[in-house]
């Protein structure tokens, strides 16, 4: 746990200095290609390579005309030099397999830039892969043909992460942190390059336009007021989180839900519907995650939990609703979230079941309606107790660095007799939610 703990505040620290640094310039365009006006490719700056009978590229309506017949591995392209910016992101729209035919079932257009190459194939469900030290991931499934889409590979050097974006700009397809966005290593000018890759059996036609390099390394780190980015777990609905948002006050909300993935072995495997940003430059004021799990197999991979501990060090309220498959059971005491927790959390499989439903008494305010399984745990030094369920602790808090971490350790499930209401089915229960997190920041009371 130790040594787990030791990591988080490396990978912390690295954020911190580089995605959360002040800013020195704004964001700036350091190339760009529209493909307007009437000079060719070449005459733009572009150098070719290859034949006609490899492929031909022309600019037709103020697009790039890439025509790619079948010649593996020697399809020819262009390229340009472009500069190396450590931090920024590469853009472009393509219409792929514009035409519509048939034979699209190999690898045919490829983009790529300084030492990373991407390419799209018509293999599975039309997909964009990318290829880094003779390793080929998938980017994103699914990828339309045959329309305009919108493009995007985000990036940093240092921390090591490259983001890729399909028509939604706000939330990537896929999140690398193993490759490496360099300049060439062999000392060559950094270049960008669109090719045809050859492998398609028949002629392929695909359409480039709007390439974008943006230098990022400036730009600064924002807190959405009144925004929120909510994780919604395995069994998330008895917590009514939309109107939780609403009592919240939250103007805009991003919400990610955890999906169940198709597994190797015998475990669980879960994953997001979308991702958020790790290069993202704006904040949000609260992250809520309902019975989410982040352990082996999880959701959420560590960059992501790191960034959430960026964001809160930084003034983001995390407030954690308890669950059958989170916190002890989400293997959380295995994460970054560990140590910003306000508690140390027992084992996997220990829970505080109390003997009868029992009411939710505030430090402040009403008796509230009952819970009967909570989520244990050793207090931290720092910690504050905002409601109790007799001798046990039901919401608890503390501050992390300029914002706060707030756990509502109850759980939503057991047989309650019809004298005792069920906390999530309360009808205050959103109000109640807003009533601690007000009070989080407050000094520690009596308990009752």
């Amino acid at each position: 746990m130790a040594g787990r703990v030791r990591q988080t505040g490396l990978l912390l620290a690295l954020f911190l200095a580089v995605v959360g640094s002040p800013a020195v310039s704004a964001e700036q365009v350091v190339f760009s290609e529209d493909f307007d006006g009437p000079q060719t490719v070449v005459e733009r700056g572009w150098e070719r390579s290859g034949a006609d009978a490899q492929s031909t590229w022309g600019i037709v309506a103020g697009k790039l005309k890439a025509t790619c017949f079948f010649s593996p591995y020697k399809g020819g392209g262009i390229r340009r030099p472009i500069r190396y910016v450590p931090q920024g992101e590469l853009s472009f729209e393509a219409t792929l397999n514009s035409g519509g035919g048939p034979g699209y079932q190999h690898l045919s257009l490829q983009v790529g830039f300084y030492n990373l190459m991407t390419s799209f194939t018509g293999l599975g469900n039309h997909r964009w892969m990318r290829y880094y030290q003779q390793k080929w991931q998938v980017v994103a499934d699914g990828v339309p043909q045959g329309r305009p889409v919108r493009f995007k590979i985000r990036f940093a050097a240092k921390p090591r992460v490259v983001e890729y974006y399909v028509d939604d700009m706000d939330h990537p397809t896929y999140i690398d942190t193993h490759a490496e966005v360099a300049p060439p290593a062999d000392g060559r000018p950094p270049e960008l390059w669109i090719v045809n890759y050859g492998l398609a059996g028949a002629t392929m036609v695909h359409l480039v336009d709007w390439i974008r390099l943006t230098d990022l390394a400036g730009t600064a780190q924002t807190i959405a007021p009144a925004g929120a980015s909510v994780y919604q777990g395995i069994a998330f609905q008895p917590y009514r989180l939309g109107e939780v948002v609403q009592a919240l006050g939250v103007a805009q909300s991003r919400v990610f839900t955890v999906t169940t993935l198709l597994a190797e072995t015998p475990r669980n495997r879960f994953g997001l519907d979308r991702l958020p940003s790790l290069l993202s430059s704006t904040r949000d004021e609260w992250i809520l995650m309902a019975d989410v799990p982040l352990g082996p197999g999880g959701p959420m991979p560590e960059p992501i939990q790191a960034r959430v501990c960026q964001d809160v060090a930084a003034g983001a309220h995390l407030v954690i609703f308890g669950g059958l498959f989170t916190l002890n059971k989400g293997r959380f005491g295995d994460t970054p979230l560990a140590a910003i927790l306000p508690f140390q959390l027992s084992g996997a499989w220990d829970v505080a079941r109390l003997t009868t439903p029992t009411p939710i008494r505030p430090v402040r305010g009403p008796e509230s309606p009952c819970v009967l399984f909570c989520h244990p745990g050793q207090l931290a030094p720092d910690a504050q107790v905002l409601a109790w369920a007799g001798e046990v602790p039901f919401v608890i808090t503390h501050a992390v660095g300029q914002g706060r971490v707030t756990v509502f350790a109850g759980m939503p499930c057991g047989q309650f007799p019809e004298s005792r209401l069920p906390f999530w089915q309360w009808q205050g229960w959103p109000s109640f939610v807003h009533q601690m997190v007000t009070q989080a920041g407050e000094a520690q009371q009596p308990r009752p």
